[in-house]
């Protein structure tokens, strides 16, 4: 497994940087997408 990932997990280290950004953001978004179940248009959702 780690195989596969060792470029990426070398980079992350000789980098000293991290996907937190990046996840925070696709956090928010999931966050924003549960709120507006239900609605069925997106002109709908822009009321909130």
């Amino acid at each position: 497994m780690f195989d596969r990932h060792m470029n990426g997990i070398l980079n992350a280290i000789a980098l000293n940087k991290s996907n937190a950004m990046a996840e925070r953001l696709n956090g928010k978004i999931q966050e924003i997408k549960l709120s507006a179940k239900g609605y069925r248009t997106l002109s709908a959702t822009n009321k909130i």
